[in-house]
């Protein structure tokens, strides 16, 4: 069990204040060429995983908020629901991007990637 370090408590203090308060970090990368299909993305993604345990985990917070919150195991750890496809409308520009990444960044996982493919 893995307490967090008081700089990422004070992260989700915050967030836990003010439902409007956000802390997530988002990045794009655009590759050219023909993109995997989403079994091709997830098996890569899920052979890879037992290199990071801490993206099977979640935080729970300290009774009474005695303390940091810490990182357990979450036994319901359900890979798919932080792997999403998708594909951008017509035309697949930068707005249609920015729109995607405004929905995927507006969900609750700890972490999400979404893999699409544009016009």
């Amino acid at each position: 069990m893995d307490r967090l370090n008081p700089l990422d408590a004070a992260f989700v203090d915050a967030e836990d204040e003010d439902r409007h308060t956000s802390m997530a970090i988002a990045s794009i990368a655009v590759f050219e060429g023909p993109a995997p299909s989403y079994d091709e993305f997830y098996q890569a993604v899920a052979g890879r995983l037992p290199l990071v345990p801490i993206y099977r985990r979640k935080l729970r917070i300290v009774p009474f908020r005695l303390g940091r919150p810490v990182w357990v195991d979450d036994p319901r750890f359900d890979l798919r629901y932080h792997l999403r496809g998708t594909a951008l409308p017509a035309p697949g520009g930068d707005e249609q991007l920015s729109n995607l990444m405004a929905r995927v960044m507006s969900h609750d996982p700890a972490y999400a990637c979404a893999g699409g493919c544009g016009a």
